[in-house]
């Protein structure tokens, strides 16, 4: 009934029939399909792939009647088979002998592995009674000639010239394990008509920024070269436009990207904060960043999630200030945190300050590291014992001043230990 080991069918026929009695409306799984395809021989696996990538042309069709298919049975009568529970007995038959193939094999498998010869032992030998004669080099004598005590080597010759100029047995002078200091090409290069081109590949790859360009130059052609030098350098060129003309281009994308902050856009262009405003006065985009800032700032303050929020104040407060959003989103947060705090559902298990902000944070769906920092920070601690009506005595880290945010402290009473 089985041609084959079902181990042997690959995986791939395997997955395609069982797609194929997916769309046939009779799903199967992999073991079942591999026992049906090991009815048929390895010749048969591009017709099977053929068959299986149609659309089933009857419903339904299992494993074995599809191979019933294949073999050339018409699949209106493979379906009516197989919604009379013909193929139940073939499934069970198929699986037992499938059982008995495996252990077949594996039987004759250990059989020859057994039949195979033993590796051959070495031959014993007899210790030999002869001692083996030893052959000691020569001595050079004392009075023999410098020339004699060191050896030619491969890459010299008679003379002592070494044969391959330039390379040392052990000492290489060139390539990548010898460090030293690079090769700087002529500066004439780039005053040359030449130099045009290299320069504007230059431009395209710095997008015009000044300092890298400078540190190009003088890593790679003879300097120095300094600002003075690389603006007479364009202006030979009459590329001195068009690097003002990368640089702010590149610098509107920066500003973009980071929405109006001026912080990371400096410290990608390599300037101080001051050089970065006088860049945004020189071209002009002033009005263009204020607006940046401005929708950054209403998105910000628009924010309906909490836990957005809170993380904006504690991990972003640079920019925030930047904005100068800082303030306000500050006060809406201690707002909404004291509301909800007043309004939470004061019940039998919140008998404690921690049980009741544990309620709000519940509600909220904050996590317990911003929990921790928004409790430390707006004193909300306090506002929870208020609303229980339990006496409380503030401390430093209780108490309801507002406060710079930095990294979270611990909840700590009066006494030190840990609550």
């Amino acid at each position: 009934m089985l041609v084959r080991d079902p181990r042997e069918i690959s995986d791939h026929l395997v997955s395609a029939l069982v797609d194929f009695c997916r769309r046939a409306e009779r799903p199967t799984t992999p073991g079942e399909a591999r026992i049906a395809l090991a009815r048929l021989g390895s010749d048969r696996d591009r017709e099977v792939l053929r068959l299986a990538s149609m659309e089933p042309p009857a419903r339904p069709l299992s494993p074995h009647a599809f191979v019933d298919w294949v073999q050339g049975m018409p699949p209106e009568q493979a379906a009516a088979l197989e919604n009379a529970g013909a193929y139940q007995a073939i499934a069970r038959e198929a699986a037992l002998r499938a059982i008995d193939l495996q252990v077949e094999l594996d039987r004759a498998a250990k059989t020859e592995k057994a039949v195979r010869t033993a590796p051959r032992r070495p031959r014993r030998t007899r210790p030999s009674s002869i001692d083996p004669i030893v052959r000691r080099r020569p001595r050079p004598e004392a009075g023999a000639e410098a020339s004699a005590e060191r050896p030619t080597t491969a890459d010299e010759t008679a003379e002592g010239v070494p044969a391959r100029p330039g390379r040392r047995p052990a000492k290489p002078t060139f390539g990548r394990f010898v460090s030293g200091t690079p090769v700087r090409r002529p500066a004439e290069e780039l005053e040359n008509p030449s130099g045009e081109a290299i320069l504007r590949e230059l431009l395209a790859e710095t997008h015009g920024n000044p300092t890298l360009l400078l540190e190009r130059l003088n890593a790679l052609w003879e300097g120095p070269f300094d600002r003075k030098r690389l603006e007479k350098l364009l202006e030979r060129h009459g590329l001195a436009q068009a690097r003002r003309t990368a640089e702010r281009e590149r610098l509107r994308a920066l500003f973009r990207r980071h929405r109006g902050f001026d912080r990371p856009v400096a410290r990608a262009w390599q300037v101080s904060i001051p050089e970065l405003r006088r860049l945004v006065d020189q071209y002009g985009l002033s009005t263009e960043v204020a607006e940046l800032a401005r929708r950054a700032r209403e998105e910000i303050l628009a924010e309906p999630r909490l836990d957005t929020r809170l993380d904006l104040l504690f991990r972003e407060a640079d920019r925030l200030r930047a904005l100068r959003a800082y303030r306000e989103l500050r006060d809406q947060l201690r707002a909404d945190l004291l509301a909800r705090v007043e309004n939470a559902p004061v019940e039998t298990q919140a008998e404690t300050p921690e049980a009741l902000l544990e309620i709000v944070r519940r509600e909220a769906e904050i996590d317990r590291a911003t929990w921790r920092r928004a409790v430390d920070a707006f004193g909300l601690l306090g506002a929870a014992a208020r609303r229980l009506g339990v006496p409380f005595s503030p401390s430093r880290e209780d108490d309801d001043r507002p406060r710079r945010f930095g990294r979270p402290r611990s909840w700590r009473d009066r006494t030190g230990r840990s609550r």
